[in-house]
Parts: structure tokens; sequence; C-alpha cells
């Protein structure tokens, strides 16, 4: 499906499963909206890299995703309580096989693909090399946006035995992309309005075309790992990486006036209105202006990670009985130094776009800052299959402690702590019929804060749960599979301002903030079917609420989203054979534009009204279309469209001066020569 899709990002192929859409950033760190969390960076192979990817992960390097759902302390003991996207990278394999791929396109495209794979020694123990490479140097839709990169990642395998395998891998990657945020929004756009973006200025221009406004990321990644099957019942994993990034990035947008406010009364945000000082908040007349000042700030940081996992599965089957035990521990280190510098450039005129200044001017240093963590993690899973598979019963727990400290170099303050935590997770699926099962699940995650954002009152740790239950089916003889699950997650420790400091005169000491919950919950339905050998079809429709304390809505969080994927190979004919096609199209609900927090100014202890977002993107349908033809053993083609409406919408947001305008229809040609 990934190479069916020409996925240029992992969420390209992801968002056919249910839950997950897209977040605020289409084009850096793969940001993706999850049951309505955000998640961010990469893991690869069951190492994280955390937040500190800057560019969205290359797609040769990936073999499949494997979509976990709900915290999984065990593969992600920190993280988004929402779940988690497991890429499983390509690995050596015992045969030669190898391509050359050649992709030219509109937007996104202009790549180049290698993936050669050598069995070096034949025989018990054999040995395998394989190679990919991949470099690309594209424009995307805002005029003069550019995207250039390259990756090379060499492997070895050995099979020292039958039962017995031992690989080693490295990836060097050098990426630098035009750190593009968009364009502000019209002032007219409001809480209850459409969003739509400044007038009388072209949806592809681009105020970001500085040479040094980028977003650069260099990696140098080493992993390693033996797998070897001791008897029938006992298999081992050792596996260790060591990644460095040497990351950066430039952001230097426009700010200043909206054209607009947020009504004391009411928490919306009114257009061409700002208001007085309580408690009368008389209005007044204002407009956005034209020519907006800018600024933002540079961020060189480096990150070094080192991971060692060591794991044991125990299996026993019995006629009546089968149990899977799991035990492993891991050692994680984790250090990073990054400076925050504050710059600032000369007015965009948005009546004057192409004459606005290039000159950038260096600020003061705003961040300074070196942060270590050192995390062990011990965890032990046990499953049991009972009744001839009719129940499954499964229960871990993690138990995990961090060495976390963090120093700022500018004031020379350190703060150290040392949490530890433990980490439950337990299910059951019932088979009533051999076609249906029916399953629960609890399961939950602890976070450690970074402590200097602690808030008076929070707790060093967060800690997200999630209860799931559902019911799966086959169906059509076993050629679809269906499923439709409830859940509900909460996160806690966030603090939210306290109500009781509105009042007229405020309590002497203010009163801390108070600590409440993130809840997500809903339901969904997902189906995979492959109905004949030439027709696959792949859906899902996920309905849920994601609310603060105060009952509002998260930035870039939808109410529902769906998708279907539909492909078929014309194998059955002969004037078409080797001719296959699909549809793909995806469906995201309305969704707020920017984040609101805090209570209007007319909050009353008694009668908080909390902000909300200052605009929502709207809702909309997009269809892509792949096609395929194999002219031989060696030569195949495919044609990958995008948008193939050519629908005008809104992708994502971060502020109401950072607005992604979508890419609209978009034809990409991978031609591929396989050797």
């Amino acid at each position: 499906m990934l190479n069916d899709i020409g996925a240029s990002r992992v969420l390209d192929a992801a968002k056919y499963v249910a839950g997950v859409s897209e977040s605020i950033i289409p084009n850096g760190l793969d940001f993706i909206t999850f049951r309505g969390f955000l998640t961010r960076g990469q893991i690869i192979d069951g190492f994280s890299t955390g937040g500190d990817a800057q560019i969205n992960l290359d797609p040769v390097q990936i073999e499949r995703l494997e979509i976990v759902k709900g915290p999984n302390a065990i593969l992600v003991p920190l993280g988004s309580p929402a779940g988690a996207i497991n890429i499983t990278s390509k690995k050596p394999l015992y045969r030669n096989q190898g391509h050359v791929s050649l992709e030219i396109g509109q937007y996104d495209s202009n790549r180049t693909e290698i993936d050669v794979n050598r069995v070096l020694v034949t025989g018990k123990k054999s040995v395998a090399f394989r190679l990919l490479a991949a470099a690309q140097d594209t424009n995307d839709y805002a005029k003069d946006t550019w995207k250039r990169n390259w990756t090379v990642v060499p492997m070895l395998s050995c099979q020292l035995s039958p039962s017995t395998q031992v690989y080693v891998q490295a990836n060097f990657s050098n990426s630098k992309i035009q750190n593009y945020n968009g364009l502000p929004l019209d002032p007219s756009s409001s809480t209850t309005t459409e969003a739509r973006l400044i007038a009388g200025v072209s949806r592809d221009t681009n105020i970001y075309d500085l040479p040094d406004h980028n977003r650069r990321q260099q990696i140098t990644d080493f992993r390693g790992g033996l797998t070897s099957r001791v008897n029938d019942e006992l298999s081992i994993r050792l596996a260790a990486r060591h990644i460095t990034f040497d990351n950066g990035n430039q952001d230097l947008g426009p700010g200043g006036p909206t054209g607009g406010a947020i009504d004391p009364r009411t928490g919306l945000y009114t257009p061409g209105l700002v208001y007085g000082s309580a408690p009368d908040f008389v209005s007044s007349p204002t407009a956005q202006p034209r020519s907006m000042p800018r600024g933002g700030r540079q961020n060189p940081f480096q990150t070094t990670f080192w991971n060692i996992q060591n794991d044991y599965a125990y299996e026993l089957k019995t006629p009546n009985l089968a149990s899977t035990t799991l035990a492993g521990v891991a050692l994680n280190h984790f250090d990073n130094s990054s400076t925050s510098i504050t710059v600032t450039g000369g007015n965009v005129d948005f009546d004057n776009v192409a004459a606005y200044p290039r000159t950038v001017t260096i600020g003061a240093v705003s961040n300074n800052q070196y942060t270590k963590r050192d995390d062990r993690q011990i965890f032990l899973s046990e499953a049991l299959q009972l009744f001839g598979d009719r129940l499954i019963l499964n229960a871990s727990n993690t138990w995990s402690s961090y060495d976390y400290s963090v120093l700022n170099r500018l004031t020379g303050v350190k703060q150290t702590y040392e949490p530890s935590t433990s980490q439950l997770a337990y299910g059951l699926v019932v088979k009533p019929l051999p076609t249906i099962a029916l399953f629960y699940g609890f399961s939950e995650q602890k976070t450690p804060q970074n402590p200097f954002s602690i808030a008076v009152g929070q707790k060093p740790i967060q800690t997200g749960k999630q209860w799931e239950s559902g019911v799966r089916f086959k169906l059509l003889n076993k050629k679809l599979l269906a499923s439709a699950s409830y859940f509900e997650i909460k996160q806690d420790n966030f603090a939210v301002t306290n109500p009781g400091n509105i009042a007229v005169p405020p309590p002497v000491p203010l009163l801390p903030p108070l600590i409440a919950d993130l809840t997500s919950k809903g339901w969904e339905v997902e189906f995979t079917g492959y109905l004949t050998p030439q027709l696959t079809v792949i859906g899902n429709y996920t309905h849920y609420r994601m609310r603060d304390a105060f009952g509002v809505r998260q930035r870039a969080v939808p109410d529902e989203s769906s998708g279907l994927w539909v492909r078929y190979e014309f194998s059955t004919s002969e004037s078409l054979k080797g001719f296959w096609a699909a549809l793909g199209v995806h469906y995201l609900g309305k969704r707020p534009g920017d984040q609101a927090s805090g209570l209007a100014a007319g909050s009353t202890p008694t009668n908080p009204i909390p902000n909300q977002p200052t605009f929502f993107l709207s809702a909309r349908t997009l269809v892509d279309a792949s096609f395929g033809y194999k002219f031989s053993r060696q030569w195949n083609a495919q044609l990958n469209i995008g948008n193939l409406l050519d629908e005008e919408y809104l992708a994502a947001s971060t502020t109401r001066f950072s607005v992604f305008p979508g890419t609209p229809i978009n034809a990409r040609l991978r031609v591929i020569w396989n050797f």
C-alpha cells in the first residue's frame, strides 16, 4: 500500500487507519493527530526519536507500519497516550534482488531511489548485504519553496545458524527544506465564520524565501541486533542503537495586530472589534494592517540517543493452554543541547509582497539549555490462550526510573529529579464464534515532565490512560475483517486557570492553578478486505470528542474523520493484464485552527468563560488516484495523482499568522527498473 500510494510521508498511508489524521505542520517533524493527541517524531524498529526529527522520514527505509492504539509502556514508555506508529525498517534478504526508480512531478517529487540486495555468502552461514539510497530536489506548491535531501542506508545480515541471525545497519542522511509556514488569515475569519486566507494575495505566495530561512537535519544512525531461538520454547532478542542529530531551523514569520479580539463576555473571537478593560468592555472598531512586522527565532541544537534492548519470549503450548511470557530490560540515554536566538526582519507589505526586505537582524539569546535523561526500563508481559483460543487474557507491567536534569546555561540554574513509575496494562478477548471476537483493554503511560515547566501544584509525572472495548468480525468467508470499538483516553496533570483569581479584588497571594484532565472519547469503525484476488478495500470512520477541563476543543482535532482505499488489479483481462488502479478518499471534519487557553476577561469565580479557538479550518474531502502498469518483469511505471478533484482547502495551521494552503492537483510519475 505504501508503494501504491507513492507515500512521501508516513501519514499518506497511516490516514487510512481509524483515528489518524493531519496535524499542525505538514512539511516537517512527522506531526500526526492520533485519536486527538499530537504525536511527533519517529519510532523505528522500536527505538524512539521523540520530537528531535525535524524532517519527515524518507519512505525509502520503510518496510511496513505497525500502528499501535493507546498507551504502550513497553514500546513507547514516553509520549502520546493515544498511540504510536512503529516503523519497521527494511532489512537484508537472503535472495538477490534490486530496483532503481525515478520520479518526476509537479510538487514534492523529482526523486530517485536505489534498493540493492545481494547474498554474499550462501550455505548454513549465509551473509546478505543491502543498500538503500534516495535523493530528492523538489519544489512544493508555494512559489520557490524547496526541499533537498539525500539518504544512504547500508546494512549487513548474517545467518549464524538456522535459528540465529545478526544484523547491523547504518543511516546517513542530510536534509534541508525551506521553513515555509503558510500565510496569515483574513481578519474576517472568526470563531463562528469560515476561515479564509488574507485577501488580495495568491494562495501560493511565499514570504519565507530567505537563504537562511530553512529547517536542516543531519543524521548519523547505527543500529544492530541479534535474534535467536534457543529451543522450541525460548527466543531472545538483543538490539542497540546510537543516533546523533545535528539540527537547526530559523522561523521568521509575520505578526502584529490581528484585526479583532476575544469578546470578554463570550470568549469568542470577533473580527473588526477590540474591547476596553473591565467592567464595561466597551468595543471600538479596529483593522488588521496590511503591513506586518516579522519576528521569530533561530534554533540550532544537537541531540544524541543511545539505547539497548534485551528481551526474552517463552512460549508454552498444550492441548488446552497456550502461554506467551515476555520479559525484558531497556537502557536509554538522551542528551540535548539547544539554543534559541531572537531574530527580527522588515515588514511584509501584503499589497506589495515581492518588495519586502530580505534583511534579518539577529538579536539576543533567549534560551540556552542542556538536557540529559537516562532511563531504565524493566517489563513483564503474559498472554494466555484458553479453551482452544476462545479466551485470551493478557497483562503487563513496566517499571521505569529516570535520572532527569536540565541546565539553564543563561542563569546557571540546574534542575534535577529522579522519578520512577509503574505502568499497567491488561485486556481480554472472547471469541463466542470463530468469526467474532469481543475485546476489552486498559493501558497507561507515564511521562516525566521538564522540571522547568512544572507549575505550582503539578506533579512531575504526567499520566495517560485508555479504556477500549469493541468487537471484530471475519465476514464473507473470512475475506473481510471489520471492527468497531469505543475508547476513552484521559491525560492528567494539565495546569488551567483558577477561576478564584478573577475575584475583585483578586486574592493575595493568587491561588495556584487547577490541575485538570484532557479527555478524548468516541468510537471508530474500520475494515480491511481482500474480496477477490484482484480487489482490495481498506476503510475507516471515527467520531470522537476531545475537550479540555472547560469543554474547549483542541487545535487540529476534528470531531470526525474517515477514509476509503480501493485497489483493483486487472489480472483477468488479457488486454489489460499488468494494469492496476486505486482510488483513495479521505474526509477530515471541521477543526480548530489555533490553541485556545485561559478565561475571558468577563469571567467571574462562579461563571468562568473559557476562551475559544479564534478560527476553524473547514471540513474537506480529498480524492487521490494511483495507476500502475507492469510492462515486463523488469519494467513498470506508476502514476499518482493527489487531490484529483483539485479541491481548494486549508491543510493545517498553528496560529492566525501561519495557515498552510492545501496543495492543488498534483501528478507524479514513477518509473521502476527491477533487476
